[in-house]
C-alpha cells in the first residue's frame, strides 16, 4: 500500500479523491488526527469502528462550526439523532499516519439531514474510507420525527 512498502489489501488506488464532490458548501476545516497504537487492530491498521469514531468527532466540530452544538438541540425542542450510517473502507491506514476527516452536506430534507464523509491520508491525499451517514430529527418529548428547523436548514443549505 502506498507510503508502507506493503500491497493494499483494500484494493484502493491510492489516488488522490475527487475534490469536485466536495464543492456544494463550504469547506469546514478537516478533523485531523494521528493514528494511535489504540486505534489499531491484531491486523496493525486501523480498526473498523475506529473510523466511525473520527466521523463522530469531525460532525461534531462542523455543527460546532456551523453554529449548532449537539447541546443545542434539546433546548429548540429536537433532537438529532443518527438513523444510518453506510463506509466504503478504500485503503488502510497505520499507526502514525495523519488522518483528515471531512465532513459536507449531501441533502437536506423534510426531518433528515445526510451528511457525507471524507478521511483521507494527508501524506499521500489517499482516500482511506468514505461514506454518509442520516440524521433525523425528533421532537424532544416524544422522539417521533419532526420538521428540520428553518434555521438549521438555512444554514445546512447555504453555499
Amino acid at each position: 500500500m502506498p507510503g508502507s512498502g506493503r500491497p493494499d489489501p483494500f484494493g484502493g488506488t491510492g489516488a488522490p479523491p475527487d475534490r469536485a464532490k466536495w464543492d456544494r458548501f463550504p469547506a469546514v476545516e478537516p478533523y485531523r488526527r494521528k493514528v494511535r497504537y489504540w486505534d489499531v487492530d491484531s491486523n496493525a491498521h486501523v480498526f473498523n469502528v475506529r473510523y466511525l469514531v473520527y466521523v463522530d468527532d469531525a460532525l461534531t466540530d462542523f455543527l460546532e462550526d456551523s453554529g449548532y452544538g449537539f447541546d443545542d438541540h434539546p433546548d429548540a425542542g429536537y433532537l438529532l439523532v443518527l438513523a444510518r450510517t453506510e463506509i466504503d473502507y478504500l485503503s488502510e491506514a497505520v499507526i502514525g499516519d495523519i488522518l483528515a476527516t471531512t465532513v459536507k452536506v449531501d441533502r437536506v430534507g423534510n426531518t433528515s439531514i445526510t451528511f457525507g464523509f471524507e478521511i483521507i491520508e494527508e501524506g499521500t491525499q489517499r482516500e482511506v474510507a468514505r461514506g454518509r451517514q442520516v440524521y433525523v430529527a425528533i421532537g424532544v418529548d416524544d422522539h417521533e420525527p419532526v420538521p428540520i428547523p428553518d434555521d438549521l436548514r438555512s444554514t445546512m443549505t447555504s453555499g
